[in-house]
């Protein structure tokens, strides 16, 4: 976690040098830490965002369930890594919970390590689906997307003006109605050996909307 910046939210101040205290047993450098006392204290601080971060707060905040809290740690920190107190609090955001008074440091560092690498894994996931979905809709290429039950999922640009469909037309069609006529018998059988193999290879003449052959 050498790029990763903690911040410790605790009203309690014993168990706030506790916890700041097991993070240095970690092996987290006292200086790559921040504490605060109190929500307030929390929203008036300045994050380097170049870094990041993980919030640590095993706050008791029973009138609002907690939500409140993450509310404003991703207000001020959007890609923060949230480990909070109530499992209930997954649903809305946070990444792992901990129980006051029941982790040690082994599981505290693990979680740290778990929660930032699920985090990681969560960017490279975004990064990798925009990736896909400027190819998909910049790409000189038809790409279109089909079910197992060759029921057409998704068209890019390239593939309606190939084809003179729109995609919402295409999302009611199958895959074998663009297929000319003599081809169409044999869609089904190759379609089926895709599906099992995961690989099918060859030729069809496509039909566009007015009737022509590609």
């Amino acid at each position: 976690m050498k790029d990763t910046r903690i911040v410790v939210l605790e009203s309690n101040e014993a168990y706030l040098y506790a916890l700041l205290q097991m993070l240095e047993e970690c092996g987290i450098c006292p200086e790559k830490v921040t504490s605060h006392l109190s929500l307030d204290s929390f929203s008036k601080g300045v994050y380097d965002l170049a870094f990041d971060h993980i919030v640590l707060s095993p706050l008791w905040l029973i009138d609002t369930g907690g939500h409140e809290l993450l509310e404003a740690i991703k207000a001020q920190l959007p890609s923060a890594v949230c480990l909070l107190l109530a499992e209930s609090l997954l649903a809305k955001g946070a990444d792992d919970y901990l129980f006051k008074g029941d982790f040690d440091l082994a599981f505290l560092k693990k979680s740290l390590q778990f929660a930032l690498d699920r985090h990681k894994q969560r960017i490279a996931t975004t990064q990798a689906q925009r990736q896909f979905k400027a190819i998909y809709e910049h790409s000189t290429n038809a790409i279109l997307l089909a079910n197992d039950q060759m029921e057409y999922q998704g068209a890019n640009p390239s593939a309606c003006k190939m084809l003179g469909y729109t995609e919402e037309e295409l999302m009611q069609l199958k895959v074998d109605d663009v297929v000319q006529e003599p081809n169409r018998m044999g869609t089904s059988r190759h379609w089926q050996h895709f599906l099992k193999e995961q690989n099918d290879e060859g030729s069809i003449i496509l039909r566009t909307k007015n009737g022509q052959s590609l």
